[in-house]
């Protein structure tokens, strides 16, 4: 035996699988606590109104929070994981049972990602231009300082409501092919694109939030495999626990099909009248101009702002339908809650004065577009 004392064996190094920045750690455990939430949120208001026959109506109900009660208790599983690795990898990294929930984090993300995208398609890009979005404030940050950073992200989502509010007006230049000034357009003064910034924000949010959970699950999966996998090796615990999972997951969709399947039929066989302009003829008669028209469904409140809106929507569908559908799709995310909730009088005044603008627009495309349009109009709900 040798009298030389023993030397003392380092231990391997922790290969980190995450961000070296607190703030970016930070940044990825509110991701996957507040977004899928919100996302599931989001589906819950966008229940089918009626039995339409589209696929995106599956799709919605499939998202539902009723449908969907087994997928939240696997993602409430992956997320915990997930933070669990975030507060501390030298103690939760080396767990088989963490390591797992993030693995299969990235196929619930994933499977979401594709529902999603059949309800609403410009999810799919949402998602990548989220992702963009938060690697450009990243890299200004770095380069020009956190003030920098702020700044963009902040005047960027402006910069959008902005856009998105002129549109209505660009599109009217653009058909009336005549020149205009600020001064044809006093209505203008009126808009607020702040007002708009919030709704369009949560929109961005839920929309992007199945691509951005993708993300940062696949990318912390394929570094945990690589750090804690390799040699692949495939025990009796590791079967056990994959046909644990296969077998609840095959559960969780048989229970959603089956639910998805009992909530389109409990929706009504027509659709209803209830969308914000439809809302906003429910004011006060002497404030929206509007009078009863008894319908099938019932009676109707109809006023001319409810008149030129429809009549802009049909017109829109018959000339350029590839813009009406993801248009129509987005007004059914903001405007169905929204009618919802002007059960007062009041707030149908409201509604109804805030819609002027859209009015303005609407008739003044019309007038161009239609030249029997007060024909067009009085036929509209009568």
């Amino acid at each position: 035996m040798s009298d030389e004392p023993l030397t003392p064996v380092e231990p391997p190094a922790l290969v980190s699988v995450l961000p070296a920045a607190l703030v970016e750690r930070v940044f990825w455990a509110l991701v996957v606590i507040f977004l899928p939430p919100l996302a599931f949120f989001g589906a819950a208001v966008m229940i089918p109104e009626w039995q339409n026959g589209q696929v995106s109506a599956y799709a919605a109900l499939l998202l539902n929070p009723k449908a969907s009660i087994i997928f939240l208790l696997l993602i409430a599983y992956s997320v915990i994981s997930f933070l669990l690795l975030i507060k501390n990898q030298a103690r939760f990294g080396p767990k088989l049972e963490v390591r797992f929930g993030v693995y299969t984090g990235v196929l619930l993300a994933l499977q979401f990602i594709i529902i999603a995208s059949v309800f609403f398609l410009p999810s799919l890009v949402a998602g990548p231009l989220m992702l963009l979005f938060i690697w450009a404030v990243k890299k200004i940050s770095q380069k020009y300082g956190a003030l920098a950073g702020l700044g963009f992200l902040i005047g960027a989502p402006v910069a959008v409501s902005i856009l998105w509010t002129l549109i209505p007006v660009l599109i009217n230049i653009i058909l009336s092919r005549d020149s205009f000034s600020l001064g044809q357009l006093p209505f203008l003064t009126s808009i607020n694109p702040i007002s708009q910034l919030p709704i369009l924000s949560l929109v961005a949010l839920v929309s992007a939030s199945p691509f951005l959970c993708f993300w940062l699950m696949q990318m912390t999966a394929r570094r945990l495999f690589r750090v804690y996998e390799l040699p692949l090796a495939l025990d009796w615990v590791r079967a056990t626990g994959i046909g644990t999972w296969l077998t609840v997951y095959t559960a969780a969709w048989a229970f959603s099909i089956y639910r998805m399947f009992q909530l389109y039929a409990a929706l009504p066989k027509s659709p209803p009248d209830c969308y914000i302009a439809t809302a906003a003829a429910r004011g006060h008669p002497a404030v929206v101009g509007s009078h009863p028209v008894h319908m099938k469904n019932g009676t109707l409140m109809v006023n001319r702002q409810l008149q030129t809106l429809k009549l802009a929507e049909l017109t829109l569908m018959a000339l350029t339908p590839g813009f009406h559908r993801p248009l129509r799709r987005f007004y059914d995310i903001i405007g169905r809650p929204l009618a919802h909730r002007l059960t007062h009088p009041l707030l149908a005044d409201l509604a109804y004065l805030l819609l002027k603008p859209a009015e303005f627009i609407s008739r003044a495309i019309l007038r161009i577009l239609l030249p029997n349009f007060d024909e067009y109009i009085a036929r509209l709900y009568c």
